[in-house]
């Protein structure tokens, strides 16, 4: 069911895809050790009495149990034994990450619309971890925590204009929320995660706020005008810059302007030539 193909012109998952997820999220929550550790029985017992306790009686033929007489029965691979499992919470770690990351980009940077089914893998995976199944401080934990990373703080530029993948605030909280659960009893991914916060905020050819600046085709405003991208306290420079654009002799003048290569000016006025260019 992750893997589900969309069909066409239908989007994967969509709004109707919120109580699948939620459902999902409880039971995996109400999981007892026992049931990803071995003890099948015991796990059965608390597990059922747990689902009575948040209403969702009935669902355990759903999820594949098999209360015959010889006892519970469950395929799949456990944490400590492979033949005493009730749940591959592992499998489901591993197949959950690859959901994750080969989710489509759906969310746009300037439109309120949430992707319900990102959002719904996000909230499982953090439920999923809970249960710290090995995938969470494996070589491929290691690679989807940054990857995760980067659905956060992923800069566009004309070549991958689309990231990052989570853009809603909605998407973002359950991001946040999944790397927590990846660093928690995890020290190497914790020191990961350090390493690459405090890299945002060092300055070098690589910084988060370039002067090559890119403008998004979907920041302009139904009124058709367009702001200027702070980049860090420069907010009373661009009001400066807007309202010598609103001035139509300014603007004309400053677009029609002709300036020396050998002027120590020419490089700041064809700067200046392009941002007004963006602003048309």
């Amino acid at each position: 069911a992750l893997h589900h193909p969309a069909e066409d012109g239908k989007e994967p998952y969509g709004p109707a895809c919120r109580d699948y997820f939620w459902l999902l999220c409880r039971l995996v929550d109400s999981l007892p050790d026992e049931v990803v550790k071995g003890d099948m029985l015991v796990a059965f017992t608390q597990w059922e009495a747990s689902l009575r306790n948040i209403g969702l009686t009935g669902v355990l033929p759903l999820v594949g149990f098999n209360t015959g007489d010889k006892g519970i029965k469950k395929q799949g691979s456990s944490l400590e034994d492979p033949q005493c499992c009730v749940v591959d919470i592992d499998g489901l770690a591993r197949n959950l990450a690859k959901s994750i990351l080969s989710r489509e980009y759906l969310e746009a940077r300037h439109n309120t619309v949430e992707d319900d089914g990102l959002i719904g893998l996000l909230n499982l995976m953090s439920n999923v971890l809970k249960h710290n199944p090995p995938f969470k401080t494996s070589k491929e934990g290691h690679e989807f925590l940054t990857q995760v990373f980067n659905f956060l703080f992923a800069l566009p530029n004309p070549r991958k204009r689309h990231v990052p993948k989570c853009k809603s605030q909605l998407s973002r909280s359950s991001t946040y929320d999944l790397l927590v659960e990846l660093v928690k009893g995890a020290p190497e991914n914790y020191n990961h995660l350090h390493e690459k916060l405090l890299s945002q905020h060092k300055p070098g050819p690589q910084s988060p706020y370039p002067w090559d600046y890119w403008p998004h085709e979907d920041g302009r405003s139904d009124c058709g005008y367009v702001g200027l991208t702070n980049l860090g306290a420069t907010c009373y420079m661009a009001s400066c810059m807007q309202h010598l654009y609103m001035m139509p002799q300014a603007r004309t003048s400053i677009l029609r302007a002709k300036c020396d290569n050998n002027s120590k000016h020419e490089q700041t006025l064809r700067e200046l030539q392009r941002m007004f260019a963006y602003l048309l």
